[in-house]
């Protein structure tokens, strides 16, 4: 009888660590979307001063789910990068909402369906989200100086 108690709440505390919502960060958010299953793409846009965020499985709505909401702010920058020219800040996407009205979209994020995001850099609070790897989990610089010189020694070292 013991044991059965115990059976019990281990596997009910086992489920509870499974439920258990992990905070979404930028660090975090490409891995996030990647375990969503998808067939041709998985995005998430930020609305309203990035104070909405939904995610969109291959163009429709997925399930409501409000960790996506508030990780973020209107303080986010997006660039993207080129060899000859360095960064340059990113074009914001047009998005049309279920009622066919343009909303202003703060941040967006695609990955596609082998789970290759925007080639893309994130500056947000004084920290640059690097999003341009395919293999690499989202890497962390203090400045887009910083990611930009790694870019760099990177090229330099595929050159030799």
């Amino acid at each position: 009888m013991i044991m059965g108690v115990v059976y019990t709440l281990s596997i009910n505390n086992f489920q509870n660590i499974k439920d258990a919502k992990i905070q979404i960060t930028l660090k975090n958010l490409k891995k996030s979307l990647q375990n969503i299953e998808h067939s041709d793409s998985v995005e998430l846009i930020c609305l309203n001063k990035c104070q909405s965020c939904k995610v969109y499985v291959d163009g429709a709505l997925h399930v409501e789910d409000n960790r996506y909401d508030e990780f973020l702010d209107d303080s986010v920058e997006v660039y993207r990068y080129d060899f000859s020219y360095g960064f340059m800040e990113a074009k914001r996407k047009v998005f049309f909402n279920e009622d066919d009205v343009e909303k202003d979209v703060c941040f967006s994020l695609m990955l596609d369906k082998k789970g290759v995001s925007d080639q893309v850099a994130v500056l947000f609070k004084n920290k640059v989200y690097d999003f341009s790897s395919y293999i690499d989990d989202t890497k962390t610089y203090a400045s887009l100086q910083e990611l930009s010189d790694a870019k760099s020694t990177l090229t330099q070292e595929v050159i030799k």
